[in-house]
């Protein structure tokens, strides 16, 4: 895949992104603490074959600093498309939300390309 076609993709995810978050709603009000939250991951997973080189990049990626994340059975990696608190009232609003950004959008379909790997080591790990 070229660079533009990349970028044109990159922007169509952000702005599908924005438009889910939009359409959730993006404050909670005073009013809003006592109610029941819930945290949603909304996450595209990989293949066997992502799965595969990102756990061998993990490996990689340790050798140089023994203390970093690894990757395990429940640490599986994927690309985090939105991460956030909701009122468990509103579940029904996301996944509504959620299926019209998928109305018009298949991740599936989505041939994805990493191209380079980048980490910060913490102290406080």
């Amino acid at each position: 895949m070229n660079q533009s076609k990349t970028r044109t993709k990159a922007y169509k995810i952000a702005t599908l992104m924005i438009l889910l978050f939009l359409i959730m709603g993006t404050s909670i009000h005073a009013a809003d603490i006592q109610s029941p939250i819930t945290a949603i991951d909304i996450l595209l997973e990989p293949d066997a074959t992502m799965v595969k080189n990102a756990t061998a990049a993990n490996q990689r990626l340790r050798g140089n600093y023994s203390k970093g994340f690894s990757l395990d059975e429940t640490h599986r990696p994927h690309i985090t498309t939105l991460q956030r608190y909701v009122k468990t009232a509103d579940l029904d609003k996301v996944y509504e939300a959620l299926g019209k950004v998928l109305a018009v959008e298949n991740p599936s379909a989505w041939k994805l390309k990493a191209y380079k790997y980048y980490y910060i080591p913490y102290e406080g790990l």
